[in-house]
């Protein structure tokens, strides 16, 4: 009974710290970009301030790496960070008609 009420309380220990607009994949964070501060360098996402140094991020779109100008608030990423809570990479998930969008621009 103990290992059952210490399993459970670790697993929600777990669960509370993953919001329900930002989700663990393995190493990388899932969310939505809320706001972009290119002046500062930093970007929140699902209700959490990363920042990032463009010269040293990538963002990338169906495996293929695009500018980071095609960013923008309500995409929805798979991104990256490091110890430092620095955005190192950045993936595109959707929408896909607003991304669509940005290319046909």
């Amino acid at each position: 009974m103990t290992i059952r009420l210490f399993l459970a309380a670790l697993l929600l220990c777990f669960s509370v710290g993953i919001s329900a607009q930002q989700a663990v994949i393995g190493n990388s964070l899932v969310g939505t970009i809320q706001l972009l501060d290119h002046e500062n360098q930093s970007v929140t996402i699902s209700g959490r301030q990363y920042v990032y140094d463009e010269s040293m991020f990538q963002v990338f779109y169906d495996g293929n790496e695009v500018p980071h100008t095609i960013l923008d608030e309500g995409l929805v990423i798979r991104f990256y960070v490091n110890a430092q809570l620095t955005v190192t990479r950045m993936e595109l998930l959707g929408p896909i008609d607003r991304i669509r969008e940005y290319f046909e621009n």
